[in-house]
């Protein structure tokens, strides 16, 4: 920052971003302590919107203690397509030498021959007298190379850097029509079967519902996530708040331990009859004790918002219990296992076998919610959800999968069904949102054998995908998110434009065509 220079004796200062919003920065207020309730306090209490001046001073004072300045201003943003108006501060410096003070249109016409105009990185590394760096020499020697007429493979730079080679090879297959390796194609562009990409079916392959489910939302984030095991990086200190993930894990630890103490205890109540009061504070005291524990490890965000996200959690938490016994009242059903693991490192229970209408059979593992039984020994399968009901409102019976995604339920049931050692019970998978935020609804469907085939079918055309060894990158539509989608897609979170015209051209494409039929095109 500018305040950091001050009081130091400089040669040359170098500002960059000369530019509305980024210099002066947009100042929000401060949403727990506004600037209208810092007035009152008085001159003791400086207000955000006070900022800018301390800036701008700052600015003053390290120009005025250089001998050379230079400003710097982007005119626009190509990521968003935007022109950027020029900071406010760089206006006042233009009138203070020209004596009038230009328009942001008239900036570069108006001002005298101290301003510099370079209408682009190219045009900037074509006027240069020599380039600073080594990347920037190869640029310019293949500027000069191909504007000379000769062809760019013919030049020096590519054949001695391979990294430059390979970049033209991509930007090239990009610009194209086809469905190439820099797109996701690592089945007739570049085989590694068998290499780095095992047939999930195959011998030693065990996976997950979630994981099925990532290839059918976007086969790159699979990719990346699986194959390459790159994850994205969380910062603990960034989080404000608690995050969903460590929100969800606290409420199934909580309801998971809460549950198998009564099971184990003889005090699960009957179908119909409630839970008592003493069941009802033990659940506090459960998700007290879970609750402290995360905020020993500095996992619920910011003390000043942890406040308000506990009083919620607790009142989640009590509102489950009348939740709970209305679907215990509605099913005749009580709870018979609680978090429910197969295949998983530590458990007893290996992975389930799960045959395909092909006569290949995969190995899946995962952990079961919940498991609950009628009086008729039907087996209602329960998942957890904490979220929004959102994305799951296209659940139905005549499309209990769709996009090829929500495959927990059908394979959560016929996993509970062989653990339990009932193969042909009748069985229901019911998703249960827990919290206000999913409004305490289920979504679900009895599992009959005509959606079990169904299912299998899209767990069937998921695992030839995968082997294949198709992993385009698919984005949700470009529009205004407070969140980033997919950080597969848009590790920047600059924004999906780029990244979804490239998948609506591969969209297209007739290798992609039974991926796009099973996702169903565009994802919002």
């Amino acid at each position: 920052t500018a305040a950091a220079a001050l009081g130091l004796e400089l040669d040359q200062v170098i500002v960059v971003g000369m530019a509305e919003g980024s210099f002066p920065a947009r100042r929000r207020d401060d949403p727990l302590l506004p600037d209208r309730y810092r007035a009152v306090v008085g001159p003791d209490l400086p207000q955000r919107s006070e900022l800018v001046h301390d800036d701008h001073r700052a600015l003053l004072a390290t120009m005025a203690a250089a001998n050379h300045v230079t400003l710097t201003f982007p005119r626009g943003d190509l990521r968003r397509n935007a022109e950027r108006a020029p900071s406010r501060w760089l206006l006042d410096t233009t009138e203070a030498r020209n004596g009038v003070r230009p328009s942001a249109e008239r900036l570069a016409a108006s001002t005298g021959d101290w301003l510099v105009e370079v209408p682009s990185f190219v045009a900037g590394l074509r006027r240069t007298d020599f380039p600073t760096s080594v990347q920037e020499y190869d640029i310019r020697s293949l500027l000069d190379h191909t504007e000379g007429g000769r062809p760019f493979a013919e030049s020096a730079v590519p054949a001695a850097r391979p990294e430059v080679r390979t970049g033209a090879e991509l930007l090239t297959a990009r610009l194209s029509s086809d469905y190439t390796r820099f797109d996701g194609n690592l089945a007739t562009d570049g085989d590694l079967r068998g290499v780095v990409l095992p047939d999930p079916t195959g011998p030693d392959q065990v996976v997950s519902a979630t994981r099925l489910e990532k290839w059918a939302v976007c086969p790159h984030a699979y990719f990346v996530r699986y194959v390459l095991g790159v994850s994205p990086v969380e910062d603990p200190e960034e989080q404000y708040r608690i995050s969903p993930l460590t929100l969800g894990s606290l409420v199934h630890d909580t309801l998971d331990t809460w549950i198998t103490e009564a099971l184990h205890s003889g005090t699960i109540p009957e179908p119909g009859t409630a839970w008592p009061e003493t069941s009802v504070s033990h659940l506090r005291e459960l998700a007290e004790q879970e609750a402290s524990r995360l905020q020993q490890r500095g996992l619920v965000g910011r003390r000043v918002y942890w406040g308000r996200d506990h009083q919620v959690l607790l009142r989640d938490l009590e509102d489950f219990v009348d939740f709970d016994n209305t679907q215990r009242s509605a099913f005749s059903s009580r709870p018979i296992a609680t978090e429910l693991p197969f295949g998983m490192p530590g458990s007893p229970t290996p992975p389930v076998e799960i045959p395909l209408a092909d006569g290949r059979t995969l190995s899946v593992r995962g952990a079961i919610d919940r498991v609950d039984e009628t009086p008729d020994g039907s087996v209602i399968v329960i998942d957890y959800k904490t979220g929004s009901a959102r994305s799951y409102k296209d659940i139905s019976e005549h499309d209990p999968t769709p996009g090829g995604t929500h495959l927990q339920l059908v394979l959560y049931s016929l996993a509970a069904r062989q653990i339990l050692g009932r193969p042909d019970a009748p069985s229901r998978g019911l998703y249960w949102f827990v919290t206000a935020k999913g409004g305490f609804s289920t979504v679900g469907y009895p599992v009959t054998p005509e959606i079990e085939a169904a299912t299998l079918d899209t767990v069937g055309r998921i695992v030839d995908g995968i082997a294949a060894g198709h992993f385009p990158a698919h984005p949700a539509a470009p529009g205004y998110r407070t969140w980033v989608d997919c950080p597969y897609c848009e590790p920047d979170a600059l924004g999906l434009s780029h990244q979804y015209a490239d998948w609506q051209r591969l969209a297209l494409h007739p290798e992609l065509a039974d991926y796009v039929d099973l996702c169903g095109g565009d994802r919002a």
